[in-house]
């Protein structure tokens, strides 16, 4: 696939994403007593089609290293 058409995708699932989101929102904020389902639902197929970064950024360790190099400079 195109590189651009990719981006094209990418950019209609988020878009899709944000008007389910929306809706829930809505709906939370309406009362609807179907909302809190829809709200379970939407996470449990976001956790199972999103990837996790494992590699993810250890902000502790940057933290540490900052407050470290400023106190015994």
């Amino acid at each position: 696939m195109a590189k651009g058409g990719r981006k094209d995708a990418e950019l209609q699932k988020f878009l899709s994403n944000v008007d389910e989101i929306s809706s829930i929102i809505k709906g939370l904020a309406a009362d609807d007593s179907s909302a809190t389902e829809k709200a379970d639902e939407f996470l449990q197929r976001y956790e199972r089609n999103t990837q996790i970064d494992n590699a993810g950024v250890d902000r502790y360790f940057f933290l540490r290293q900052s407050f470290y190099h400023s106190t015994n400079t």
